[in-house]
């Protein structure tokens, strides 16, 4: 036999994931988990001063990171704590792992009672909503399927946070490593599959932009969460079109770049929302196109476009805001690559491409007079000076 106490095994797993750093607060309920992680020989952790501090900082170790943010509370009101970190992790679909501690299985509320005791609370029907696996770990020996399937949603398909809650008496039982259940998606009918009409899509897209004369790539973030983001700036070489991006994507391509134009929407720039409302093509992907990007008035938003929507999920392809001229179903990063192998270079648009470079020049987002402004710094101007100051890969937080 293999044994192995859950808390461990829990322990072992982030680690197996490239995990280094878990947020946290320790408590009465999570206290074994607390105790295997900071005893982990590859993982450190980092005690925040509230529960939805720990819940961003993992939000924000996933986002930059690239793999997956672990926060770990304890019962009750630590739980309901981190809840707008979650929140901030499903909006922004971002693969987050949350564990919550809980009461022991024979004290949990039951048949209607509010409590049992002073503090715990049911976390999973609270944070279901929010979560795209959200889960109580009642048996111990199905700690490693819960951890999977979690894992596995939280990473396939539109990313996003997902919770465990596993009560005290769980994380300290013992399993056999050798019999313990496992999760295979395939039996679920979870796998995801290259949509069968994306070759013919990509040719329909085409015959679009080989008619186009104003056409327009609008960048998500969703580009950067497939892992996309250099074949991305492969595909602007090679289709040669301008170039806007969305509030989430800014830093998918240099502003500085001959194809860039501009950002668009409630928060954007002259130069990004000329160039979309006078495109008559849009080409968007992984964008969510939520109001502050399209405007409130958006019927309005690329009026004289016909729009392409790639986007990994299909909801947001049927949102009745931006209505999609062909709507492709599909992650990101197969989309560039069937595209990449297929595409050829835009020739006839250099009278569109030098107008948004016209407009970025003419309606500057610093304007020189910024730069001599007394009494205070503007913010403008001090944004774009710290910007020529900062190295690659420098990380900016903002309060």
């Amino acid at each position: 036999m293999n044994k192995v106490k859950v808390a461990d095994y829990i322990a072992d797993y982030i680690a197996s994931l490239g995990v280094k750093h878990v947020f946290l607060i320790p408590g009465g309920a999570n206290v074994s988990m607390v105790d295997s992680i900071s005893k982990h020989q590859d993982l450190k952790h980092v005690c925040n001063h509230h529960e939805q501090a720990a819940a961003m900082a993992a939000e924000a170790y996933g986002r930059v990171g690239g793999n997956i943010g672990v926060c770990v509370t304890t019962v009750g009101p630590a739980a309901t704590n981190a809840v707008t970190g979650i929140m901030g992790a499903w909006t922004d679909s971002i693969a987050t792992l949350y564990l919550c501690g809980q009461v022991k299985r024979e004290v949990m509320m039951t048949d209607g009672l509010r409590q049992m005791g002073v503090q715990e609370i049911n976390i999973v029907d609270i944070a279901r909503p929010i979560t795209k696996y959200c889960e109580i770990v009642s048996d111990p020996n199905d700690i490693k399927y819960h951890l999977e399937k979690a894992l596995y949603l939280a990473k396939t398909g539109r990313p996003g946070p997902v919770l465990l809650d596993i009560p005290s008496d769980v994380q300290t039982a013992e399993v056999d490593l050798d019999s313990i259940r496992t999760f295979n998606p395939e039996d679920e009918g979870l796998t995801i599959e290259v949509p069968s009409e994306l070759e013919s899509q990509i040719t329909e897209l085409l015959t679009l932009l080989k008619n186009a004369k104003k056409p327009v790539i609008f960048a998500g973030h969703g580009i950067r969460l497939a892992g996309a983001d250099q074949e991305f700036l492969k595909l602007v070489e090679k289709l040669n079109v301008p170039i806007l991006t969305s509030m989430s994507a800014h830093d998918l391509i240099p502003t500085d770049h001959p194809l860039f134009v501009g950002r668009p929407g409630v928060f954007g720039d002259r130069a990004g929302n000329f160039a979309i409302q006078n495109a008559d093509l849009l080409i968007s992907i992984g964008a969510r196109h939520h109001l502050w990007n399209i405007g409130y008035n958006y019927k309005e938003f690329a009026k004289n476009a016909k729009k392409v929507v790639i986007d990994i999920d299909k909801n947001e392809l049927k949102k009745k805001t931006v209505i999609p001229d062909i709507a492709i179903n599909c992650d990101a990063k197969t989309f560039i690559e069937a595209l990449l192998k297929v595409a050829k270079p835009k020739q006839d648009i250099s009278e569109w491409i030098a107008r948004g470079i016209g407009w970025k020049k003419k309606y500057p987002v610093v304007l020189p007079s910024y730069k001599e402004e007394k009494g205070f710094v503007n913010s403008y101007y001090f944004t774009d000076v710290l910007s020529d100051a900062l190295k690659e890969g420098d990380i900016i937080m903002t309060g």
